[in-house]
């Protein structure tokens, strides 16, 4: 049978199921359920870390009801006690319920919730932060795969290229530039923007004849590999 309260006319059955999604969704419990038995003692969801009591009222819950759930607990004080209700709490049910720590949240059949006192804002704000901390998680491990991804696509384009070079040097085709001439090129820039940009005479002098020096050994390296390469094509065309 229906009562109409705060939630609407909805079964007493279904506000637990309200009540135990909440709390799987966003109290922390995963494995909440409602309880299959009658006469369940006060205790209409359970789960591995917690006990719940429902009650679908159009009126306040008062501090009897938060006894009946304190009791029904049993000797297994690890378990949390939380408490849903739709019509609120009388200030007498708070009270008892800060004493013995007991979380009262309010709901509607929305699966909106909200923590009524401490005990229920710390279970909020600890599962709140265990859900921050699994995205973040799950964003770094999605960002590391992406960077491998990128590192195996380079990787590949790499060795891609090279083949495609040893291709051409198989063909015939000597390379005139590496990455030497570049390195060169970069240097000489260096050297003239140093010597503008230095105002110390021993300085402008002695890094830009470095720059230059590297950059000429760098030239040579490159024309002498050029010529050996050459000199390989001329051979295997013979």
């Amino acid at each position: 049978m229906a009562i109409d309260g705060h939630l609407g006319p909805i079964t007493p059955l279904q506000a637990e199921h309200i009540a135990a999604g909440i709390m799987r969704d966003h109290l922390g419990f995963k494995d909440a359920r409602v309880t299959t038995a009658s006469g369940d003692g006060g205790v209409d969801v359970v789960a591995r870390q917690a006990v719940a009591q429902v009650k679908h009222w159009g009126s306040q819950v008062g501090r009897p009801a938060i006894q009946q759930l304190y009791g029904a607990r049993g000797v297994d004080h690890a378990k949390k006690m939380v408490f849903f209700c739709s019509g609120g709490y009388s200030r007498q049910a708070i009270a008892y319920a800060n004493e013995v720590g007991v979380a009262l949240f309010t709901f509607d059949a929305a699966c909106s919730y909200e923590p009524m006192n401490d005990s229920a804002r710390e279970i909020d704000l600890t599962a709140k932060k265990e859900v921050a901390e699994v995205k973040k998680q799950a964003d770094r491990e999605a960002r590391k795969a992406e960077w491998a991804d990128t590192l195996v696509n380079a990787q590949a384009e790499r060795q891609a290229r090279q083949v495609e070079r040893q291709a051409r040097i198989d063909a015939g085709w000597v390379p005139m530039f590496t990455w030497r001439s570049a390195v060169a090129a970069s240097l000489l820039v260096v050297a003239v923007i140093s010597i503008f940009a230095i105002p110390d005479l021993t300085p402008r002098i002695i890094l830009p004849v470095g720059f230059c020096a590297t950059a000429l050994v760098l030239a040579w390296l490159e024309h002498r590999e050029y010529k050996d390469l050459k000199w390989i094509a001329v051979q295997e065309r013979r």
